[in-house]
């Protein structure tokens, strides 16, 4: 008698879950598809049933996620235990199937999910914590924070730089302990502020992993920028949000309709001073005007004095290097003596290289000249000078070189361009200027003595001119 009552168990333990599970209840619903909305049509079919390890008894709102390659479809079971995901995929593929409930230990299944067909998953059957099944090892999540980030920044897709980031986020509970995985909770993914460039996000959800864990790759798009991801830890109804996470996408390699060079100074007084720094910088941008990648290379040649041979770009897509006054003094083809010729090249994305070009002016020694080299002012009339300021190659002096002129005589006074600064310029308009001194005094054909000096100074050197005369 004994052992037909052991039989009997034994069968009705064998049967029970083909009982259950071929025996459709009229309560039974179905999951919806969280990835395709009210789609009526579906390319992939998955069914299944959750149940208790030990007891064999349905477990109605565990969670299922169906982790693909086109995103991650989910929902609940019904009060049968019984979930069916329909979503749309365009092959059939191995997918990852995660089902979880509160007090029991998550289970990760993988199928083949074939197309067209009703696809019927095994039962899953999850094991209940040990003790009175209330949730060990942790509380429920209370924060969440950024653990760990595989790079500070990416490049745009294409570019030939690093276009993934693996961002960690550790979520623990009030009294900051991780989360255990019986306490296991759903984290989402999204976008705050994006360049819209195609960038993406993956996966967009998934569940928090034994230590209190959950990843998301951040995959660059076509545009740079500023990236923020944000995550959202779900649990018993209540959503814990991060702030936003910044990563930094760099542009792409160097466009030439985006690459300029320019120098500090224009003119320098570097044609007789050696030694003197000039600072030169290309501005490289990519086809969309973003700054390029950090690091991109830039080659520096000059036809007159040193030049640092090459520089990498900032993040801000400056490369700068420093030009020295040194031999050989420049001349220019077009513009004569002085005039050096700096040429900046770098490489395109289809490895055609190219280059921009800017002049610098090597100016000289000061020297001083005026026409008339004489005073002779008629009783109350006035004299027109004109002098000119400029290095021995007929260039102009160097930015900040101060020129003064002062007049030393009885009743006369000066006006005109008597006291100004040089701009930092390389056009020779720049060394000519004038002057008029005249004859104030009413008196008649008294002889006055007269003294003009003209001055300048500045690092092209120090110069003085001085002429003398009479006004009557």
């Amino acid at each position: 008698m004994k052992s037909r009552s052991l039989s009997l168990l034994v069968v009705t333990t064998i049967l029970l879950p083909f009982i259950l599970f071929n025996c459709k209840s009229p309560t039974e619903s179905s999951v919806t598809n969280t990835g395709t909305g009210n789609t009526v049509s579906y390319s992939i079919t998955i069914t299944g049933y959750v149940i208790d390890q030990s007891s064999l008894e349905v477990l109605s709102d565990a969670s299922v996620i169906v982790k693909t390659t086109a995103g991650n479809f989910g929902g609940t079971t019904s009060a049968t235990g019984k979930y069916t995901l329909q979503f749309n995929l365009d092959a059939s593929q191995l997918v990852t199937v995660i089902t979880s409930k509160t007090n029991y230990k998550p289970d990760t299944t993988t199928i083949l999910a074939e197309r067209n067909v009703t696809n019927t998953v095994k039962p899953i059957a999850l094991k209940k914590l040990a003790g009175t099944g209330v949730i060990t090892g942790s509380g429920s999540p209370s924060s969440v924070y950024l653990a760990a980030q595989t790079a500070p920044s990416i490049g745009i897709r294409g570019a030939g730089s690093n276009e993934v980031v693996k961002l960690t986020f550790q979520i623990v509970d009030s009294a900051n302990i991780p989360i255990s995985i019986s306490n296991a909770a759903v984290v989402k993914f999204k976008f705050g502020a994006r360049p819209n460039g195609g960038e993406f996000l993956y996966p967009d959800f998934t569940l928090s992993d034994s230590s209190g864990q959950a990843s998301v790759f951040v995959t660059a798009g076509t545009k740079a920028g500023v990236v923020q991801a944000i995550i959202e830890v779900t649990s018993s109804g209540k959503t814990i949000t991060t702030m936003p996470v910044n990563i930094a996408i760099h542009g792409g390699l160097p466009d030439e309709g985006h690459f300029g060079v320019a120098t500090q100074y224009l003119n320098f007084a570097g044609y007789n001073i050696f030694g003197l720094k000039n600072s030169i910088s290309a501005y490289l941008g990519d086809k969309y005007g973003n700054p390029v990648k950090p690091g991109t290379t830039v080659y520096f040649t000059t036809t007159g004095g040193i030049i640092a041979g090459s520089a990498q770009s900032s993040e801000d897509g400056i490369a700068s290097v420093s030009l020295l006054s040194a031999e050989p003094r420049p001349t220019h083809h077009t513009r004569g003596a002085g005039f050096a010729i700096i040429t900046a090249s770098t490489a395109s994305e289809n490895s055609v290289s190219f280059s921009k070009t800017i002049d610098v002016l090597f100016s000289g020694v000061s020297l001083l000249t005026i026409k008339p080299n004489s005073v002779d002012i008629p009783n109350g009339g006035s004299q027109l000078f004109e002098y000119e300021v400029k290095d021995q190659n007929d260039n102009p002096l160097a930015p900040g070189t101060t020129v003064s002129v002062s007049v030393e005589g009885e009743n006369v006074k000066v006006s005109g361009a008597t006291s100004f600064q040089m701009p930092d310029t390389q056009s020779k308009s720049y060394t000519k200027f004038r002057f008029v001194v005249y004859d104030t005094a009413d008196t008649v054909d008294v002889v006055k003595p007269v003294n003009i000096k003209v001055t300048s100074s500045g690092s092209n050197g120090a110069s003085e001119l001085n002429i003398s005369g009479t006004a009557r």
